[in-house]
């Protein structure tokens, strides 16, 4: 198990839990924003637009360049693991997605349904089939990954918005059972469900085949998704 760490020297520190002792001090051109760890290398999300690798065989070698842009920054980087994809978020707002499984990972990028701003949070549940992100515009977006095969099919998805009244999020995570959205700001600490299609079979085995709007449903959806809230 590893540890990463790193400074506005540039500098990353790659640290072996095990051994209890640094394995690799590494030197990107500018300073990493965000990192992940994905089967066998590192990535990191670098100040100037760029995204590198390092492999764990041989983290002496120097990293490869897997995206380099000058328009955004990167603010956090996710490995998908079930699907081999990375996702990243931007300044703009903006998600980015990169197959890994295919060589070069030509980046696809969502616009639709983007951040008013910084977006600078992303959280993937554990089963790879919700992403939720938050943005300095206080809201959070659930993207629904689950007939999603292909990275080229990630643009027909319209996120769910999510604001929170309550403040800027600071922290978001998924459970264990990819069932609930946990995420809080300096205020409190909220629990959401994302599984909207059971939202919808709950509701229609309530209402016993009674037909509802669509103005309706969102009404019921709405008041549905709001679980209950725990204070620090």
């Amino acid at each position: 198990m590893y540890l990463i760490s790193t400074g506005r020297d540039k500098s990353i520190i790659v640290w072996d839990l095990g051994k209890r002792s640094i394995v690799a001090t590494l030197k990107p051109a500018d300073i990493a924003r965000c990192f992940v760890i994905s089967k066998n290398r590192l990535f990191a999300g670098l100040r100037d637009g760029s995204i590198v690798a390092w492999d764990f065989d041989d983290l002496s070698k120097p990293p490869t360049v897997l995206y380099q842009n000058d328009h955004f920054t990167f603010f956090d980087i996710k490995y998908l693991e079930k699907k081999n994809w990375l996702v990243t978020a931007t300044d703009k707002g903006e998600m980015l997605f990169f197959d890994l499984n295919k060589s070069p990972a030509t980046p696809v990028r969502l616009k639709d349904g983007k951040h008013s701003g910084i977006m600078y949070d992303i959280a993937v549940s554990p089963d790879g089939k919700w992403i939720a992100s938050a943005g300095l515009d206080r809201i959070l977006k659930l993207w629904d990954l689950r007939e999603i095969k292909k990275t080229e099919e990630l643009t027909r998805i319209v996120p769910l918005d999510m604001p929170n009244k309550t403040g800027q999020v600071l922290a978001l995570q998924f459970d264990a059972q990819s069932q609930y959205l946990l995420f809080s700001d300096n205020q409190k600490m909220q629990i959401r469900s994302v599984d909207i299609q059971k939202l919808y079979n709950k509701l229609k085995n309530n209402l016993k085949g009674k037909q509802l709007s669509k103005e309706q449903w969102g009404f019921y959806i709405k008041d549905k998704l709001k679980q209950p809230t725990i204070k620090y």
